[in-house]
């Protein structure tokens, strides 16, 4: 088995302390729970975190797909608890594996452990029969993210 890395330890903690083990995981009850105030807003960027003496605000493109919705305000979270700051630039570039920024890639692959932990990955890949399409069902996420994640934790076929 894989080790885990300080970035899926800290994924791993927010959903001890403010999930209920379920699938799939809710990142918008998530960061609430945690504290955050979420809002919609229209714009040309999926999301943006800003941290104020007054609060933690996540904001989501409500026009965007339910499913990058999910990943937006898990990969805001990220930002959060990975200590990266205000992030003002979450166009859906930095949503790709093709990301520049180190801080855009790890809060990628936060929300990718957040929302696809390695323990139900691994599960739903032996139970479902690696049909990707059903997993990313199960855990709410597109089959591509899915892909990804599987690829990233090195246990495809």
């Amino acid at each position: 088995m894989q080790q885990t890395n300080w970035i899926e330890q800290k994924a791993t903690a927010v959903l001890r302390d403010h999930w209920n083990n379920s699938a799939p995981v809710d990142p918008f009850a998530i960061a609430r729970k945690m504290g955050a105030t979420i809002e919609q807003h229209l714009g040309s960027e999926s999301g943006c975190l800003d941290i104020t003496n007054d609060g933690v605000v996540i904001r989501v493109n409500p026009n965007d797909a339910p499913y990058r919705q999910r990943f937006t305000v898990a990969h805001e979270i990220g930002h959060w608890q990975l200590v990266h700051g205000n992030r003002f630039r979450d166009t859906s570039a930095n949503f790709t594996t093709a990301a520049d920024w180190h801080v855009e890639r790890e809060a990628n692959e936060f929300a990718a452990c957040l929302l696809m932990p390695r323990p139900w990955v691994e599960h739903l890949a032996l139970r479902l029969g690696w049909n990707v399409s059903n997993m990313a069902a199960e855990l709410g996420v597109s089959k591509v993210a899915m892909e990804y994640r599987l690829k990233n934790l090195g246990i495809t076929t």
